[in-house]
């Protein structure tokens, strides 16, 4: 399953959403420039992530039997805290990653809700979200809002920089894909059971 910024689009189309949120009252200072920025907070916080892998190879998780934990030759896991999603299900993403001494090295969440979809991301350098409704928004760790009531003009922007995941799994396996993903790399984790 991939869920891309433009999968939201739909919700706010059919008009889903708060009713509270004046468009005028958006910033708009979210654009394709701020999100193709490397140094854009998300695309950091997601680097982050990846670091978590850094001492293991990411794609060689051990799932245990319960569908629940997966782990890595350098002791680094991954907890999921509920069976990983079927894939085409409707249930969310959410995981922790723990380094190899069992300390919380990152954090996602998807949030699906009537009137909101997005993800939240905690990593060494604070928390991190994306949401949509009426309009699209990325909160920063430091504070910083990037918001845009144009989220059909986000379109315009690199498909490779929007936020987002691709997900494949479901029972003995998972493969979670956090982007934008650094260049060169095979995914944020892969688990099998072996």
């Amino acid at each position: 399953m991939n869920r891309y910024l433009f999968l939201l689009f739909p919700l706010i189309a059919c008009g889903g959403g708060s009713t509270d949120t004046d468009e005028a009252e958006v910033a708009d200072n979210l654009t394709c420039d701020v999100i193709e920025d490397p140094g854009f907070c998300w695309t950091t916080a997601v680097e982050e992530a990846y670091a978590c892998f850094s001492g293991t190879d990411a794609t060689a998780g051990t799932m245990e039997m319960d569908g629940m934990n997966c782990t890595f030759d350098d002791g680094t896991s991954v907890r999921f805290d509920s069976p990983v999603p079927e894939f085409g299900s409707e249930e969310v993403w959410a995981f922790t990653v723990l380094d190899g001494t069992g300390a919380e090295c990152a954090k996602f969440l998807e949030v699906e809700t009537a009137s909101e979809s997005g993800f939240e991301l905690t990593v060494a350098s604070g928390f991190y979200e994306t949401s949509a409704s009426m309009s699209y928004s990325v909160s920063c760790a430091d504070g910083t809002l990037h918001e845009t009531s144009d989220v059909f003009g986000m379109l315009d922007c690199s498909f490779d920089s929007l936020p987002g995941y691709s997900s494949s799994g479901g029972g003995d396996s998972a493969s979670f894909t956090l982007m934008p993903a650094p260049a060169g790399s095979m995914g944020l984790f892969s688990c099998a059971a072996r």
